[in-house]
């Protein structure tokens, strides 16, 4: 495909787009809202290999920024939050309005309220996620609560208010079965979910914001020390046995504990971050440690003591400092991982001048959580960003694996003439599921192992030279998942089959990132 930017420049007075998101269902409309307190609506249409952008209209009930805007993944439906406290439900109106004002003169679609849903205390939402079904969505906001609401009646059913700061981020598993949380707070919690009386009811399945890892960094010529027991802490109880994960319907990817590791390289609303200075990072963050492989024992001191290694129990995520409104998370459209931005990954190595003293790295990465692990904490991360994460999307297509390690594509747009070029992607495997729930992709009847996993027969390539075996993928599925990183100042593009990026993308706003569609 041919990539450039749609530079879009409605939105009044160049104030920030704080979220986009496509139409799932295949008509090409884009919505976005931010700053200016409106909701624009667009129409993207392929032509060739020209991309075409043309302005559907705009809403406008909003009385202050709006943050997130999301469609329905059944039906036409838009909801969208802000700082006003509201979430509005929109839907197409049957009939175009009797008259339009100038300032709507241009709009080719028009849409109606159908329900405005607002709490008592009325605090700003920062983002929003719909249930698989349409049926419920959850919001996050900074009075430190998540709520879920009925979609067909506008009220609230369900409140979660565990979290001691701003909820940054919110997201419904695609196989009904969990919602997540994350907050500034410098924690993720996972919640179980259950159908009950067709209401949903909410059990805490697990709770993260430290865990114990080497304190030390490891010399790149130095031997690799031996794979130490870790423990997670709950931010409720500092227990330090981890319960082992229930049956879970969906495969669940095998991995290798091992980093994902990418080549080196105001205003009135109320912020997420307080006035101390901005929490410092490296520079050129080195490569991490392997993050360790999960188990429910007690680390050993007389091991660690031994190896010269002191593990310490250190924060997952940034805290509030961090500059940024929002921390979406995100489950793969396959259920199977979990992926929550904005962590950091400290590490301390021994001062050159002084080797008695220690000096700390920081590594800005997004941590990756398997299905089967939900109640554990996260097997891989992917370190290596400059900047911290602050928002991962997933493409809703599985697609099949490639015959050979694709190299990474740096790729800086230049935003005068936007013809920059990107390699197609391949053909999905399977076509995006139409179902009310989401299901698994099919598996065999047992769930094997990571080196008898059956992968789908990639295709010739187009040259015509015979396909190779496919290398070995990080997680062990017979299909691949595309996802994205935005850091608050490029882009990182990876899939689920090798450990490093498939482009890296920068240079593409001025201003920093806070929202990715697919």
């Amino acid at each position: 495909m041919k990539a450039g930017p749609l530079l879009i420049q409605w939105h009044h007075e160049s104030q920030p787009i704080y979220s986009v998101h496509f139409d799932p269902h295949g008509k090409g409309r884009l919505a976005t809202a931010g700053n200016d307190n409106n909701v624009r609506l667009w129409s993207i249409e392929a032509q060739g290999e020209e991309r075409k952008v043309t302005y559907l209209s705009t809403l406008t009930r909003h009385t202050q920024p709006v943050n997130v805007v999301r469609f329905c993944p059944k039906g036409e439906m838009l909801a969208s939050a802000g700082d006003d406290g509201n979430v509005l439900l929109w839907v197409p109106s049957e009939s175009s309005m009797a008259t339009l004002t100038d300032e709507h003169a241009d709009d080719k679609e028009t849409w109606r309220i159908k329900h405005m849903c607002r709490t008592s205390t009325g605090a700003e939402i920062y983002d929003l996620a719909w249930s698989p079904d349409g049926q419920y969505f959850i919001t996050g906001g900074v009075d430190n609560t998540a709520r879920i609401f009925n979609a067909h009646t506008g009220t609230m059913i369900r409140q979660i208010a565990e979290h001691s700061h701003f909820v940054q981020g919110v997201a419904w598993d695609p196989l009904n079965e969990f919602v997540a949380t994350q907050s500034s707070d410098r924690s993720v919690h996972i919640y179980a979910l259950k159908l009950k009386d067709g209401t949903p009811t909410l059990s805490t399945h697990g709770k993260f914001n430290k865990m114990d890892l080497p304190g030390r960094r490891i010399s790149s010529n130095s031997p690799a020390p031996a794979e130490l027991p870790h423990r997670a802490s709950n931010s409720s109880a500092n227990n330090l046995a981890i319960a082992s994960p229930a049956p879970s319907n969906p495969g669940t990817p095998l991995t290798t504990p091992l980093p994902m590791d990418p080549p080196l390289l105001t205003s009135s609303r109320r912020s997420s971050f307080g006035s101390s200075p901005s929490f410092r990072r490296s520079a050129s963050p080195a490569p991490s440690l392997p993050l360790p492989a999960v188990r429910p024992e007690i680390s050993s001191p007389s091991l660690n003591a031994a190896m010269g290694l002191a593990v310490k129990n250190t924060n997952l995520y940034h805290n509030e400092t961090m500059t940024s409104f929002f921390r979406r998370l995100t489950f793969s459209p396959d259920g199977s991982l979990l992926f929550t931005p904005a962590g950091h990954y400290k590490t301390s190595f021994p001062l050159a001048s002084d080797p008695m003293k220690t000096t700390d790295d920081v590594t800005n990465t997004v941590y990756i959580y398997t299905r089967a692990g939900f109640n554990k904490p996260p097997v891989a991360h992917l370190p290596g960003h400059k900047k911290p994460s602050v928002a991962v999307k997933c493409s809703p297509i599985l697609y099949t694996l490639r015959s050979t390690t694709k190299p990474t594509n740096h790729i800086t747009i230049d935003t005068s003439s936007g013809s920059e070029e990107i390699p197609l992607l391949p053909d999905p495997i399977v076509p995006p599921n139409t179902s009310t729930v989401m299901e698994p992709p099919p598996l065999s009847a047992t769930t094997p192992g990571p080196d008898s996993m059956s992968a789908p027969s990639p295709k010739p390539s187009i040259d015509g030279e015979p396909a190779s075996p496919a290398p070995t993928p990080a997680f062990s599925l017979p299909y691949r998942m595309i996802y994205a990183v935005a850091t608050q100042d490029a882009v990182f593009v990876y899939d689920t089959q090798q450990t490093t990026p498939i482009c890296v993308v920068s240079n593409l706003h001025y201003a920093t990132f806070s929202d990715l569609t697919c």
